[in-house]
């Protein structure tokens, strides 16, 4: 019989054990409790670099309790502040209620400081019709119209001066500090308040109110007060005469100093004397010529009475009657013309009415067509390879002229493109595989690493090179003629009035880029300096014009004649030139070393001298001994390089404000053809 098993004897358990031990419990989770917090208040202190390594202060435990107690009251109520005091300087001003706005106010201020700081920063497009962009369309047009207002000319007579240099200010800034608008409401900002005082004033007005739309339309009697002085200053009665009259004022000194000269294109701040058609170049890998003329001829047609003038009319029906009546008839003579056309020098590039939007057209998403300029579409051209080559795209991304030359070999032969910079070498992915160009083979590579002489490049025999550069020939793509540091250089232009024509020339081609709140006295106060860098600069102009070869007497139109205003261009922006023109120049020898090489397309959208004809001049010998020449890729083009060197003839020049597209420039090398001379004679 198994043994019962021993059990422990039940002893009964006083009930002050109890308490002692639930005691003990507590005691050990308050513990706890107060370490993480004490942890979490050290590494906060650490953090903040105060009480590190100190020993605690003696006292009683009560003291020591409420003194620790009241500093982290005080680091809280401390941190708390500050939090709050960034919130009121960031985010606590008073937003406005339509997405719209709040839109058009945030790109504004983009746009405006980094022009006063003369930084180049994103565009107005790419500001307001990018993917996350709502109402793109309203969006855009409420900007374009809030930095359309620029023009209150105040002149500044000081003694001893007779022209005195015109300032201009925007209207609505003046009208904000006349009305004292932002000075009396902190929490209006002053770009929120420009876009609201303009729906007010010249748009549709102000529907929704919040806090932003309510102070505005508060001062509405003192904003309407100040605009009527304005106009009555100025001698008008409308804004609208007053914007003309400026206009008329700009492009008459514009003339007066001799236009672009000889196809610059890229200063003055005014609009283009030929308006810019919406230019569709035709993919010919998808798409057949007369299929898309007669699409986009029926998309016109279909869209003629809702045109984008109208929708914008919408919002200013009671303020634009006379506008509206103006577009009426510009449109009653547009529809006896052709509304698509077939353009004369590029046998796949047609022009469009301005304007004319066709970013989610069918042939656009499908890449049927793509949206570029005529500018930008004659350097492939130029380059014109034939079927079976191979081809190099130096500096490649986004991907445009590198699927344009894709198209022209028919995607029969090869297209190496570089670049270095990964999320632009995805997008011309992306562009390659829409558009069709299956030749395209893109390279992750900076194209100065690359060896031209490797037996990978062997067979190459077109080199398309268009590198980065000012972009000083695209102001009216980006729309920066808006911006106030462009219109103040028309200004400058209109009160000059120069006649001469070389004067006029470097007028175009080395522009100042002096905003316009820029200090008078920092100008003054550093004058002697730059006078000194733009004598240094001019000298080294001189000695490697001498050292290729290049007439630098005062007679003829040198490069050392045509840069006279570097004293007057800011220094950043002529050490950005500078530095751009370095790395030109050294692209432009290396792609030169390839062996077979046939044809060589050097383009910028710059229309600095600089950029172009000096670097091109800097490689007129090494480019003569590996057997090339310059050529001229378009003979029946009008505009031409600068006369710097025999053979800039055959340089092309686009001009942004006569030639209907970007300022572009664009040098084509080819192979030296043999003497005629040296062949025999037909009998």
């Amino acid at each position: 019989m198994p043994k019962p098993k021993r059990r422990n004897p039940v002893v009964p358990v006083p009930k002050a054990a109890v308490r002692q031990s639930e005691n003990s419990r507590t005691h050990t989770k308050n513990s706890s409790r107060i370490a993480r917090q004490d942890h979490v208040r050290n590494a906060a202190s650490s953090r903040n670099g105060g009480d590190r390594g100190k020993r605690p202060r003696e006292g009683n435990d009560a003291d020591s309790k409420h003194t620790d107690i009241k500093r982290r009251k005080l680091h809280a109520n401390s941190s708390s502040r500050r939090w709050l005091d960034a919130s009121d300087r960031a985010c606590k001003q008073w937003p406005p209620l339509s997405v719209v706005h709040k839109q058009a106010a945030f790109a504004v201020q983009r746009l405006l400081e980094a022009d006063s700081s003369r930084k180049h920063g994103a565009s107005l497009k790419s500001l307001t019709l990018a993917p996350h962009i709502e109402a793109k369309k309203a969006t855009f047009a409420v900007t374009c119209q809030v930095l359309k207002l620029p023009g209150m000319a105040t002149r500044a007579r000081s003694s001893g001066n007779p022209h005195p240099s015109p300032k201009f200010t925007q209207i609505l800034e003046h009208l904000d500090e006349q009305a004292e608008l932002t000075a009396s409401e902190p929490k209006l900002g002053k770009y929120v308040a420009m876009v609201l005082s303009y729906e007010l004033l010249r748009g549709q007005g102000l529907q929704r109110k919040g806090p932003a739309e309510r102070a505005v339309l508060a001062a509405e009697p003192k904003l309407r007060a100040a605009m009527d002085t304005l106009l009555l200053e100025a001698g008008v009665k409308t804004l609208d005469e007053l914007l003309a009259k400026r206009h008329r004022g700009l492009k008459s000194g514009c003339h007066a100093r001799g236009g672009g000269g000889g196809g610059g294109g890229g200063g003055g701040g005014l609009a283009p004397e030929v308006p810019h058609p919406r230019w569709v170049r035709v993919n010919l890998l998808k798409a057949n010529l007369d299929d898309v003329i007669r699409q986009l001829d029926e998309h016109l047609q279909s869209t003629k009475k809702t045109k984008p003038h109208q929708e914008e009319n919408k919002r200013q029906q009671q303020t634009e009657k006379r506008k509206q009546q103006k577009k009426d008839a510009a449109m009653q003579q547009q529809e006896q013309q052709p509304q698509v056309v077939l353009d004369a020098l590029l046998p796949d590039l047609l022009a469009l009415p301005p304007g004319t939007d066709l970013h989610d057209h069918p042939l656009v998403t499908r890449g049927s067509v793509v949206l570029q300029s005529k500018a930008s579409c004659m350097p492939a051209r130029a380059l014109n390879p034939e079927p079976g080559w191979t081809v190099v795209d130096c500096c490649a991304a986004p991907g445009n002229k590198t699927t344009h030359l894709a198209a022209i070999l028919g995607n029969k032969g090869r297209v190496l493109a570089f670049d270095k910079d990964p999320k632009r070498l995805a997008r011309l992915r992306s562009n390659a595989a829409l558009t069709g160009a299956s030749c395209i083979e893109a390279r992750l590579a900076d194209f100065l690493s690359v060896d031209p002489t490797a037996p990978e490049f062997r067979e190459v025999r077109g080199v398309l090179l268009d590198p980065s550069c000012s972009g000083s020939g695209t102001i009216f793509t980006r729309m920066d003629h808006l911006l106030p540091s462009h219109r103040h250089r028309g200004a400058a232009a209109a009160t000059t009035g120069a006649t001469d024509t070389t004067e006029a020339a470097a007028a175009a081609h080395a522009p100042s880029t002096f905003p316009a709140s820029a200090p008078t006295s920092t100008a003054t106060k550093g004058k002697k300096k730059k006078k000194d860098e733009a004598d240094n600069v001019v000298q080294q102009q001189q000695q490697q014009q001498r050292e290729q070869g290049l007439d630098v007497s005062s007679e003829g139109p040198g490069l050392a004649q045509l840069l006279p205003q570097v004293h007057e261009r800011d220094p950043v922006e002529a050490g950005r030139v500078a530095q751009l023109a370095r790395f030109q120049a050294a692209a432009l020898s290396h792609a030169l070393r390839f062996p077979s090489l046939e044809r060589l397309v050097y383009s910028t959208c710059s229309v600095h001298v600089e950029e172009n004809e000096a670097v091109v001049a800097g490689v007129l010998q090494e480019a003569a001994e590996a057997g090339l020449e310059l050529a001229d890729p378009f003979p029946s083009w009008h505009r031409r390089g600068l006369p710097l060197f025999p053979g800039a003839e055959k340089l092309i020049r686009t001009d942004a404000y006569q030639d209907g597209t970007d300022g572009f420039f664009i040098a084509l090398f080819r192979r030296r053809q043999p003497d005629v001379s040296m062949q025999e004679k037909p009998m």
